[in-house]
C-alpha cells in the first residue's frame, strides 16, 4: 500500500489564520496491477487538463475549475480500484500559541536529554544530533506546526490504512506500506524533517501501542513483522513501517503526490469557501473514498512536563 501526503495552506498565524489548513493523506492498493491501473487512469484525465493550468508540464491545483475537479473524482478517485482518504487539519487562530512553543520547547529537551543519555546511539552519530537539535530549536511557529500536523498525520494513516485493509480483505497490503510525503514545503531539510517523524513516532509507539486484531495468531504474517509487547499490552511496533524510509519525494516522479495534491484543493475549498458546486464533488468523495473517522481537528492540549518527561525517559525533568 502507497499512502501519499500532501499539505495545503499556508498554516500562518497572521494571513489565511481564520482558515482550515491541511495535511492530506490518500491511500493506494496497489497488488497486482492495481497500481498500474491507477496511474493510467490518471494520465488520462490530466491529457484532458489544459496546458494553461500547468506550470512545468505539471497541474497545479489551485488552477483548477470545479467542473476540472469533478471529473477528476469521477474518472480517478471513484473509478476502480478507488482512492481512499484521510486528515489532519487545524485553523491557526484557534490555537494558544504559547502552548504551540511549550510543545516544541519540550521537544527541545528531550533531544537534550538524549544527548546526555546517549540514546540515539549508534542509529545517529553525536554530531548529527547536536546539529538536529540546533535546527530543531530555530524553527519558528511555522514550521512546527507544520512539523506537528504532520507527525499525526503519517500516525493517524497508518492506523487508518489498517482499518481499510481489515475491511476491504486486503491485510497483505499492510506487508509494505510506503509512504511518499511532497518534498516541496521542506527546502531541503529532510534528514531533519526525517528524524523529527521518527523520533515522534518512536515515542509514540512506546507509550501508546498500536491495536490489533484477536484473530491474528502468531502465525499470521502481520503478527510476525509487526507485533510487539508494549507497556499497555501487545501493539504495533510502528518502527518497522517508518524506520529507514525517506518520507519526502518529488511529485513529478511520483502521481500518488500529483493526485494528493489535487485532492487536497478539493478539501480545501470545501471546507473554507463552499459552494454548492463544490459540495457536490466533494459529496462524492465522502461517499465513496473516505475512510471511516477521517477527518482529525488537531488541538494542542496542556500537559505536564515534568510527568510527560518522566514516562518517556524513565527520569526527572531537569529546571
Amino acid at each position: 500500500m502507497i499512502i501519499a501526503i500532501d499539505e495545503t495552506g499556508t498554516f500562518s498565524f497572521t494571513n489565511d489564520a481564520n482558515l482550515r489548513h491541511f495535511f492530506l493523506a490518500s491511500f493506494f492498493l496497489e497488488n497486482g496491477n492495481l497500481l498500474k491501473t491507477k496511474k493510467e487512469q490518471f494520465e488520462k484525465w490530466e491529457a484532458t487538463i489544459s496546458e494553461k493550468k500547468k506550470e512545468r508540464g505539471e497541474i497545479k491545483g489551485y488552477l483548477l475549475d470545479t467542473q476540472d475537479l469533478g471529473s477528476f473524482v469521477q474518472e480517478v478517485v471513484c473509478t476502480k480500484p478507488e482512492i481512499r482518504f484521510s486528515c489532519v487539519s487545524v485553523v491557526p487562530k484557534a490555537l494558544n500559541l504559547e502552548l504551540l512553543k511549550k510543545h516544541k520547547n519540550f521537544e527541545v529537551r528531550l533531544i537534550a536529554q538524549s544527548l546526555k543519555q546517549e540514546t540515539w546511539f549508534p542509529r545517529k552519530d553525536k554530531n548529527f544530533i547536536e546539529q538536529y537539535a540546533k535546527w530543531l530549536k530555530k524553527r519558528n511557529e511555522v514550521e512546527f506546526l507544520k512539523m506537528f500536523c504532520l507527525k499525526h498525520c503519517l500516525m493517524d494513516s497508518l492506523k487508518n490504512a489498517f482499518g481499510y485493509a481489515i475491511i476491504t480483505d486486503n491485510e497483505m497490503e499492510l506487508l509494505d506500506v510506503g509512504f511518499k510525503v511532497d518534498a516541496d514545503f521542506i527546502n531541503n531539510e529532510n534528514i531533519y524533517w526525517n528524524e523529527y517523524l521518527l523520533k515522534s513516532i518512536e515515542q509514540n509507539s512506546e507509550v501508546k501501542p498500536f491495536p490489533i486484531l484477536d484473530t491474528w495468531d502468531d502465525n499470521h504474517p502481520i503478527t510476525k513483522k509487526y507485533i510487539i509487547n508494549g507497556k499497555k499490552g501487545k501493539g504495533i511496533n510502528l518502527r518497522t513501517v517508518y524506520e529507514g524510509k525517506n518520507f519526502f519525494m518529488d511529485s513529478k516522479e511520483n502521481f500518488e503526490i500529483r493526485i494528493t495534491d489535487i485532492a487536497a484543493i478539493i478539501f480545501n475549498r470545501y471546507f473554507n469557501r463552499s459552494s454548492s458546486d463544490i459540495s457536490k464533488v466533494f459529496s462524492l468523495i465522502e461517499k465513496k473514498a473516505i475512510i471511516g473517522d477521517y477527518h482529525i481537528e488537531l488541538r494542542l492540549n496542556n500537559f505536564d512536563e515534568e510527568g510527560l518527561f518522566l514516562k518517556i525517559t524513565g527520569l526527572p525533568l531537569e529546571k
